[in-house]
């Protein structure tokens, strides 16, 4: 889902998982339903922590630790026994996270699905320049 090169986008993306931790904890701690402060967890910020984790930036390393923090300073709190359950698997989840990374695969494109690209793409130029779009965006810059 997640790759090493979308992280390597550095601070942006430790700053935007540091925000989705940020409003988990939140709404974990103020709300008796807590399935959508799981579901940002489980979806968002898990399969990015072992990335961010083994980051060559200490920044990354340091925000990721944050995050387990903030999570484990739960267990020192009087929740109820549903909230404890939740929070033991996701603190499994965060401690423990997958091995094996999921990397997005690019679908496999055949030379049929070439052509038909390239004869839609000459369609569409055709019209442009047969409608004088093409005259027009030339002009008008």
């Amino acid at each position: 889902m997640f790759d090493s090169f979308l992280l390597n986008k550095g601070y942006h993306i430790e700053v935007l998982l540091r925000h989705l931790n940020d409003m988990a904890t939140s709404q974990f701690q103020s709300k008796d339903d807590i399935r959508d402060s799981l579901k940002l967890m489980n979806d968002f910020v898990v399969p990015c922590l072992p990335l961010l984790l083994t980051s060559s930036y200490q920044d990354d390393i340091s925000a990721g630790e944050e995050m387990r923090e903030k999570w484990c300073s739960f267990l020192g709190q009087e929740i109820c026994e549903d909230k404890i359950e939740k929070l033991q698997d996701l603190m499994s989840k965060l401690f423990d996270p997958p091995t094996e990374s999921k990397s997005a695969q690019i679908a496999a494109v055949t030379s049929k699905d070439l052509k038909d690209l390239y004869k839609n793409y000459m369609d569409v130029m055709n019209i442009a320049y047969n409608s004088g779009y093409i005259e027009r965006a030339i002009n008008s810059s």
